[in-house]
């Protein structure tokens, strides 16, 4: 019988999915050092260190299946070693040429690379459900974007928000998480196999290609140096695993108080038959949100055994190896049921927009204290303003009089704000101050993504459709005369990104590289193709766009500056250009009709802004 909730029949459903499971399994785990096996033996064969034959022959047996679990712990038990009974399986099943298992390799060689292994297999799990939870809290903050909520703070109801805010604030941290294990895939996804101490003096002077060879049959990144000793790739994994963690925990935890019975603004998925209680039938308990919640400290406290795993004795040594191999499968199991169960709740939350506006209510308009002082404040200054609303606000909650009476019968109050402006100030529906502006900031990032050939039709309607004014004005844009063939090579050729609403493509804008085919004037990234579909003009979606297109530029192609193009004789694009910091840098005649003007703008980090 098991004895860890991971793996109980009856538990391990609630502590992690069934593909993570697999993926940290003993058979896996196995599997992934006799692929290392087989990989290195491979490559020394190709060198010329041991036998093609018996190279051949070892990558043939490197099969978990066809080994017998049982005997190799019997064995691993006699000797006292990890890893020596699974050397002597595979070369017992290799015949003569299992002379040549592990030839030229140390214990570490073979663990951390598999390891590294399973840890990728976890990544693509990980990265793929973070996506779809991105994904389902976008729906919920455009849904609620306007939606009203009471913001709290200290626990205590502060000043109105929108619920889709609230989601939006989280929905920006998932999409920075996704930006970190994203980041992080070069470093962290990097074998090792360089021998005892590492100098690959076993292996002789083709060490290091030996160790490039046998990594690149793994899909792995070569270390420029032994990293044994060097815990800091785990570590820095097992950290983003601790952040995505936390932010599922605060979610879900935010969620449990506001399905707290007394405030009842939102509820998880609910179905006949799921039970509260054995002896209270009446309760609808916040299982799920618990469950969420209740992982977020186990997950903490093993990534901070991961962390203490980085001071290492010498070259390497077991006592802070093997903490990794404890924490690192917990904390990626634990996480997809985090993932999972988020990602679930997200899809079945019951949000009551009704009892929000009724807990926005509840005080009888002291959440809008701010709004009256600075209504104030323009004839009394801000801090007479703000003492004289504290005498009101603490008058009204200890003689239990509705705060709009008070200030009503106050007579410096009178002076400036008569009953109607009063009411007017108290509705916390118009006092939401930029929460919709900045939730569309949120999700034009979310749907802003680069362009895949099956967008090609879709792709030529929005340009031919948004470039019909530069044909009517005779200017002879190669996106205002483009074909279905033009288009995909244009989404090939280029970083082509296309802007996304409500699952219909409404924009977009392409950057050529300087390295491409289509190069800009002085060797930067060059902007074009940008497009706005006419039914979305207006709305300042083009500026988003073109702000979008340079962040990436600053962030992704680490470029100082960019530039663009355009026709002389435009009415008013270089105007607009020039505008948002764009300056003029010369002409050239391409033999379409028109003299083009081209612009360069500065992309200082700092100074890239996003006009939405």
């Amino acid at each position: 019988m098991s004895s860890h909730v991971i793996d109980m029949v009856l538990l391990r459903n609630n502590f992690g999915t069934a593909d993570m499971r697999s993926i940290w399994s003993e058979h896996n785990r196995l599997q992934k050092h006799f692929d290392v096996e087989a990989a290195l033996a491979l490559a020394e064969g190709e060198f010329g260190i041991i036998p093609r034959s018996a190279a051949e022959t070892i990558a043939k047996n490197a099969k978990a299946e066809l080994v017998d679990f049982a005997e190799i712990a019997s064995e691993s038990a006699k000797a006292k070693h990890s890893l020596n009974a699974t050397i002597k399986a595979l070369q017992s099943l290799c015949g003569e040429d299992g002379e040549y298992v592990h030839f030229g390799a140390t214990t570490q060689d073979i663990v951390d690379t598999g390891t590294i292994l399973q840890l990728k297999e976890a990544h693509a799990l990980i990265l793929s459900e973070l996506k779809e939870v991105a994904g389902e809290l976008a729906k919920l903050a455009e849904k609620y974007k306007r939606t009203p909520i009471a913001g709290r703070s200290h626990g205590m109801q502060g000043l109105p928000t929108t619920f889709g805010f609230k989601l939006s604030v989280v929905l920006s941290e998932v999409n920075r998480h996704i930006e970190r294990l994203q980041g992080l895939e070069a470093r962290t996804f990097t074998g090792v196999i360089a021998g005892g101490v590492g100098t690959f003096a076993s292996f002789g002077p083709k060490g290091p290609e030996i160790e490039a060879n046998a990594l690149q049959r793994l899909g792995l990144s070569v270390p420029e140096i032994c990293w044994h000793s060097s815990r800091d790739r785990i570590a820095e994994y097992a950290s983003v695993i601790g952040l995505i963690s936390g932010t599922l925990g605060k979610l879900a935890n935010e969620f449990y108080n506001l399905m707290r019975s007394e405030i009842d603004e939102v509820e998880e998925p609910f179905a006949i038959g799921k039970i509260g209680s054995t002896t209270m039938p009446h309760k609808r308990n916040p299982a799920a949100l618990e469950g969420i919640a209740s992982l977020t400290r186990p997950i903490l406290h093993s990534v901070s055994l991961i962390q203490d795993s980085l001071i290492v004795e010498h070259e390497r040594d077991a006592m802070s190896w093997r903490g990794e191999w404890i924490a690192l499968p917990e904390i990626c199991i634990y996480l997809s049921a985090q993932l999972l169960s988020t990602k679930t709740v997200l899809q079945g939350l019951i949000v009551k927009p009704d009892n929000m506006l009724r807990n926005l209510n509840l005080q009888g308009g002291l959440l809008l204290s701010e709004r009256v002082m600075f209504a104030l404040a323009e004839s009394y200054g801000k801090q007479t303003a703000h003492e004289l609303i504290y005498e009101l606000s603490m008058k009204a909650i200890e003689e239990h009089k509705p705060f709009q009476d008070v200030l009503v019968a106050n007579e410096q109050v009178a002076k400036v704000l008569d009953a109607t402006k009063i009411k007017e100030l108290l509705n916390p529906e118009t006092y939401l101050g930029s929460a919709v502006e900045k939730v569309d900031q949120v999700l034009v990032k979310q749907h802003f993504r680069l362009a895949v050939l099956d967008d090609a039709e879709a792709l030529l309607d929005l340009t031919l459709r948004a470039y019909q004014p530069i044909r009517d004005l005779g200017i002879n844009f190669a996106a205002a005369h483009a074909d279905l063939d033009l288009v995909k090579k244009h989404i090939t050729h280029n970083l082509c990104y296309v802007l996304e609403q409500n699952g219909k493509m409404i924009a977009t804008v392409a950057i050529r590289l300087p390295w491409g085919g289509q190069p800009g004037p002085a060797g930067l990234p060059h902007i074009g193709w940008l497009a706005v579909d006419p039914a979305n003009e207006r709305q300042g979606i083009g500026s988003k766009i073109l702000s979008l297109a340079e962040e990436k530029i600053v962030s992704d192609l680490k470029s100082p500056a960019v530039t663009l193009g355009t026709a002389e004789n435009h009415p008013w694009l270089s105007a607009m250009y020039e505008s948002k910091g764009y300056h003029k840098i010369g002409t050239k005649d391409l033999g379409r009709g028109h003299t083009t003007v081209y612009f360069k703008k500065d992309l200082q980090a700092s100074k890239v802004t996003q006009n939405i």
